[in-house]
């Protein structure tokens, strides 16, 4: 995920008033042009800053709107092309009536978990033999893991993609 600050809708429309994207001003004539046919009387429609939004220009300084600081929006990448090591920490995504919530693991817990394991805890080497590890053998048993992790990841991936396709065919 990424936060990034781009153009408000006010930046760049003409006398700084709002500015659509294509899409919306053709949708903002054709429910002008609807009403005007229902009453005669009503005004033409109003362009306000134009066409051409586009979130992703630097602000305007001289935005009277946001005053140069523009808009920020959180950006959710694709989770298809994960590494390793990310695949490791992603839990998956949440869509609720709030938006999405990208779930990732604890990075802390998991580490309280594996220094537990391997008896860094003084109260975890009363109760058991005290086992060390160098730096190579830990690093082969993580590896081992993230493997396995991904290998179940994978699974899933293609159990969910037969149950659509038998949903679909």
């Amino acid at each position: 995920m990424s936060y990034r600050r781009g153009a408000c809708r006010h930046c760049y429309g003409k006398g700084h008033r709002y500015q659509f994207t294509p899409a919306e001003f053709e949708d903002a004539q054709l429910e002008h042009q609807a009403k005007q046919q229902k009453n005669p009387a009503l005004p033409d429609f109003d362009p306000k800053g134009g066409v051409g939004y586009n979130p992703k220009r630097q602000p305007n300084p001289d935005c009277p709107e946001c005053f140069g600081d523009g808009r920020g929006r959180v950006v959710v990448h694709d989770t298809d092309g994960l590494g390793v090591n990310e695949a490791a920490l992603y839990e998956g995504v949440k869509v609720s009536k709030d938006g999405i919530e990208v779930l990732m693991a604890d990075r802390m817990v998991a580490l309280s978990h594996v220094a537990r394991h391997v008896g860094f805890y003084k109260e975890d080497n009363e109760q058991g033999p005290v086992v060390s590890f160098d730096a190579a053998d830990l690093d082969a048993r993580f590896a081992a893991s993230i493997s396995e992790s991904v290998r179940r990841q994978e699974a899933l991936r293609e159990e969910r993609r037969k149950l659509r396709e038998g949903r679909d065919g």
